[in-house]
């Protein structure tokens, strides 16, 4: 086993049996390996697919939902400016009859 590996003679390139057995157990167990990867990513690409034609008519839901939840929303900031807007002109009116009853004589 001390002998060279890779020999580079008039018959080419030659290498020792055990270096050839260990080439030949790495091949097979990248090929393996690239096989089971391969294997993995299509099954998980199909629960994707799964995923997303099953839940489509969901997600549609929800967006009307939201659109929904948005309107009465906007309603409801109309409403509380409105009512802003009317404290705002009773404070003025109570203000202007405070100082209009200090005014007064006594």
């Amino acid at each position: 086993m001390n002998g060279p590996r890779i020999n580079n003679d008039d018959r080419g390139l030659t290498i020792n049996k055990p270096l050839a057995w260990a080439m030949l157990a790495f091949l097979v167990a990248q090929g393996g390996g690239a096989i089971w990867t391969v294997a993995q990513m299509s099954s998980r690409i199909g629960a994707v697919e799964r995923m997303t034609t099953e839940d489509r008519a969901a997600i549609a839901r929800n967006a009307a939902a939201i659109v929904a939840v948005q309107r009465t929303e906007a309603r409801t900031d109309q409403r509380l400016q409105g009512i802003e807007a009317g404290l705002s002109r009773i404070e003025t009116s109570v203000a202007d009859l405070v100082r209009y009853l200090r005014e007064q004589p006594r």
